[in-house]
């Protein structure tokens, strides 16, 4: 086996050996090229998987899998966090396999976490044959997690939970529309909501792959933070549900370029509308998730079981967030209108005044969530 530099971090209630990321920063190297891949960027997303695990355990639902494990960091912390009774830790470099059983020793918990060196979608067919499926099972690559959907698919419990990590934000949020188009099935461009965008085409391409096995994947809790795109989802067998669920779910999204958008709930192709605010023949985009992408009892839970002040803020951002589909960007309404960026907290107010709902969005910053349509806002700021 190679030489590699190796480094102990901390995370959590857990130790762990990872390629030492300084040394490697020092030659110019980025993280993503490490022998054994560790994001330190993604603990956040690791300590609400974290949550939904000591949720499971307290349901009596207590096996997980990590189909791309790493470092392993986020199964071992199932095993020690969540006291999760059987965990599996999988990767298919079998120099991050090496590393998962010395980190599994580490910190004591070798009859708790199982490990294989495999690839994920081989070991979900391998596991399916066998009938080993999971309460939770984790899917978290780099880059899209659409190839691997159909085989983790395969090895959740019917109640169980699969959730999903996405890091080709660029595609999902439609800066490259073909990409968007091959990968998730979804039409679209680069919107001004479009972290939100992301989030509900990666909840539509998951709930597609889902009935092609009689599945229904419905989502308990998705998000868009730093460089990625997250969600879980309760599945459930859903032939008989899927027509009901599509239609009141599923929809598309006539956009101009001046931010002005309508939203049409449909599973057929709608008609593309003209712009009442300019003018403009506006662009046709979907289908996608139109549908609540949180479950507020769930999200409630997972807050509760939430390792770190970070997280509970994500997840606080997103209980407080209206639900309705997509946000007003105030930096790039005021830019075209040639103004100072108003506080968020000012407009929401504003528009409360008016009789509106708002809030703001967990995914931008600068954003406003509200049933006011975008020449309201326009008169607010004006």
């Amino acid at each position: 086996m190679q030489e590699i530099k190796l480094r102990l971090y901390r995370e959590g209630k857990v130790s762990f050996y990872a390629t030492d990321l300084e040394e490697l920063s020092k030659k110019g190297i980025p993280y993503t090229k490490a022998d054994v891949f560790y994001n330190p960027d993604m603990k956040v997303n690791r300590d609400i998987s974290v949550a939904v695990n000591s949720i499971l355990k307290g349901d009596g639902k207590s096996t997980a899998i990590d189909m791309m494990a790493a470092t392993g960091v986020r199964s071992i912390r199932w095993a020690v966090e969540s006291n999760s009774d059987k965990v599996w830790a999988n990767d298919k470099n079998p120099i991050a396999v090496h590393i998962i059983r010395k980190n599994i020793m580490l910190n004591n918990v070798e009859d708790k976490v199982k490990v294989t060196c495999r690839d994920a979608g081989m070991l979900a067919s391998e596991l399916r044959e066998i009938g080993i499926k999971f309460w939770y099972v984790d899917l978290d690559p780099f880059g899209s997690p659409a190839p691997y959907i159909r085989d983790s698919l395969k090895i959740v419990r019917k109640g169980g939970i699969l959730a999903v990590t996405a890091t080709d934000t660029a595609p999902l949020f439609g800066v490259y529309p073909m990409k968007l188009f091959r990968y998730y099935r979804v039409l679209g461009i680069r919107t001004h909501f479009h972290k939100e965008f992301g989030i509900r085409a990666l909840i539509y391409f998951i709930l597609m792959e889902a009935a092609l096995r009689d599945l229904i994947a419905i989502p308990l809790l998705a998000y868009s933070h730093l460089h990625y795109v997250r969600a879980y989802f309760l599945i459930e067998r859903g032939a008989l549900k899927f027509s009901r669920i599509a239609e009141e779910n599923l929809g598309w999204v006539n956009y101009c370029e001046c931010g002005n958008w309508s939203i049409k709930r449909s599973v057929e192709l709608p008609e593309r509308d003209i712009c009442n605010l300019c003018g403009s023949r506006m662009r046709l985009m979907g289908p996608i998730w139109i549908g609540l992408y949180k479950n507020k009892e769930f999200v409630d839970k997972v807050m509760k079981f939430a390792p770190s002040e970070e997280s509970k803020n994500v997840l606080k951002g997103i209980a407080e967030e209206l639900d309705i589909p997509f946000y007003h960007n105030l930096d790039l309404i005021s830019k075209k209108l040639k103004i100072s960026s108003p506080g968020v907290s000012k407009v929401i107010e504003k528009l409360k005044e008016r009789g509106f709902s708002a809030s703001r969005s967990h995914a931008e910053p600068k954003a406003v969530k509200t049933n006011a349509d975008l020449a309201e806002i326009i008169k607010i700021l004006s």
